[in-house]
């Protein structure tokens, strides 16, 4: 069985997607826990607890995880610990900004689907950060700092100058060497010494570097934001999906084994 946990409705996959799909078996979708702007770090954890307990995943069923990051993290990373089958997309396509005015986004995202992966954790070698600088690293290259609205400055901004570090060297043709590369990203975070780090992006490439910062020590934050998203299946069987979004403020990534523990 292939398990669709996202919102993403298979009716709407193009051909090469539900075919890869269907080497597992026959597609189930599972909704994605309803999460809002307005939610903290609790009750993302919480929903993303209540998600996990649902799932039913047998010997040989695979599931594919996308969705808001902060609940995406946790999903993935429990799911991982039973030693599940856990998928991301490989992908081209493009990603383009605009800003609409009154702190509202447009994000087009031209979607060319190639072929499923698994997500892992980080098998590299780990230093606990041992310093924090008054810095911020904005890691989304496809939203430098300057394109920020003004209340997205001043949110951020009070944990820290606010730089650009764009992480770009992740390729899906050679999965095999992604630690390395990972470890070479870390040690330029590390010259930095940020207070935090603000992550996005290519679902894949965020699991796998949050999971590394994470075990180093480093406080990991995503951009809630209000959505609006429509999505149409393209002839060629690419998908192209259109949000509209307002950003709330910043929500820490944590663990399922953080549940209780957090205080905000």
């Amino acid at each position: 069985m292939f398990y669709n946990l996202s919102n993403h409705p298979h009716a709407n996959w193009g051909n090469v997607q539900l075919d890869a799909a269907r080497k597992w078996g026959d597609i189930e979708d599972v909704p994605f826990p309803e999460v809002n702007a307005q939610l903290d770090e609790q009750d993302i954890l919480r929903a993303a607890q209540e998600c996990v307990n649902k799932i039913k995943l047998s010997t040989g069923d695979a599931i594919f995880v996308a969705g808001e990051y902060g609940a995406v993290f946790p999903i993935i990373d429990e799911l991982l610990n039973q030693g599940k089958t856990v998928l991301s997309t490989a992908s081209d396509g493009k990603t383009t900004y605009r800003t609409i005015g009154n702190g509202t986004n447009e994000r087009i995202i031209h979607f060319n689907f190639l072929k499923f992966i698994p997500y892992r954790k980080f098998q590299g070698p780990v230093t606990l950060v041992s310093k924090k600088n008054n810095i911020v690293l904005n890691c989304n290259g496809n939203r430098p700092f300057e394109t920020w609205d003004d209340f997205e400055k001043e949110t951020v901004s009070k944990l820290g100058s606010v730089k650009d570090f764009p992480i770009e060297d992740f390729s899906f043709q050679a999965l095999d060497q992604q630690d390395k590369t990972i470890e070479g990203i870390l040690r330029d975070i590390d010259a930095m010494a940020p207070n935090a780090i603000i992550l996005g992006g290519v679902f894949y490439p965020f699991f796998i570097m949050a999971d590394a910062l994470m075990q180093k020590g480093y406080d990991l934050y995503v951009k809630a934001s209000n959505r609006n998203v429509t999505e149409r299946l393209n002839p060629d069987g690419s998908t192209t999906k259109i949000s509209e979004y307002s950003f709330k403020k910043l929500r820490k990534i944590l663990r399922l084994n953080s549940l209780g523990d957090h205080n905000g």
